[in-house]
């Protein structure tokens, strides 16, 4: 029933980013590597028309299979808004996560705890 909303939302405004969030964040949860893919795909739209949009950045960054780029967004998102709270904690989610040994993302606890303050 969601679904069905989102894409009739979508038919009357294509370039409606937080619907496209909105259904990513659906289509996304089924799971699943196809659910991601077609998650990113609808989070590229969004932020094809709402570039600096911090919640599509942080959707996206989210889906992203690369940490490194993960990181990049989340920067970018947490650069629009420094207080945007889902950037915030799933950069410092990253940050703990996150092996030492990819580029801008510390990999340590540290990191993380900084992000929350």
């Amino acid at each position: 029933a969601a679904a069905r909303l989102f894409q009739q939302v979508l038919e009357r405004t294509p370039g409606n980013a937080r619907a496209l969030v909105g259904y990513a964040s659906l289509v996304g949860g089924r799971g699943g590597e196809a659910g991601r893919r077609e998650a990113e795909s609808l989070l590229r739209r969004a932020m094809s028309v709402a570039p600096s949009d911090p919640d599509v950045l942080c959707h996206l960054a989210a889906v992203a299979q690369d940490p490194a780029r993960a990181a990049q967004l989340y920067r970018q998102a947490l650069h629009v808004n420094p207080a945007h709270v889902p950037s915030l904690s799933d950069f410092a989610r990253l940050h703990r996560e996150t092996a030492d040994n990819v580029p801008g993302v510390s990999g340590n606890v540290t990191a993380a705890i900084a992000l929350y303050r």
